[in-house]
């Protein structure tokens, strides 16, 4: 597991984002461990369904892939701790984007002791792009609107936290 950098607009965190990837089997598997005294949920999102709208403002780890070069449309998941997801496909960013129809990948997450962890097992098919290389960025949004924490392996540098920088995607697996 690799711990994921806390955003430079975030003072310090009780909250530690630790995440590991690459292949096993067929898929594409991405596992997140987050510790956290408390947890930002709100059980109004659908569980299981990959259509929940605006769960990015409560506590959520989420994976952003694509198969080969790191030009064109990404796939975007979420978790939440109470197993709810979203899934979105991001042809360009805040511009253009749409529901996936037929996912295939798997989700899971439970709550620990000490907070939650997730594990995503992404289909290649559910992924854009061609080929066995996978590159992406992996996030954390955590806390309360008014104490909100940003977590990224490959953070942006700018003040503000800008998760959707295919620019900043990087190798996270070859087959």
């Amino acid at each position: 597991m690799k711990k994921l950098a806390l955003h430079s607009s975030c003072d310090q965190s009780k909250y530690r984002v630790e995440a590991s990837h690459g292949y096993v089997g067929k898929y594409f598997q991405v596992n997140f461990k987050v510790t956290a005294s408390s947890l930002y949920t709100d059980e109004k999102f659908e569980v299981g369904s990959f259509k929940n709208w605006g769960l990015w403002e409560y506590d959520v780890v989420e994976v952003f892939l694509r198969r080969g070069k790191s030009e064109g449309d990404y796939l975007e998941l979420q978790a939440s701790p109470f197993k709810q997801f979203f899934a979105l496909r991001v042809i360009e960013p805040r511009k253009v984007t749409q529901e996936p129809e037929h996912l295939k990948s798997k989700i899971n997450t439970k709550i620990t002791s000490d907070g939650f962890e997730a594990e995503f097992q992404i289909e290649l098919d559910d992924l854009p792009g061609e080929g066995d290389v996978i590159i992406g960025n992996l996030f954390a949004c955590l806390g309360t609107p008014d104490k909100r924490k940003y977590f990224a392996i490959n953070p942006n540098l700018e003040t503000v936290p800008d998760f959707h920088r295919p620019d900043l995607f990087i190798k996270l697996g070859q087959k």
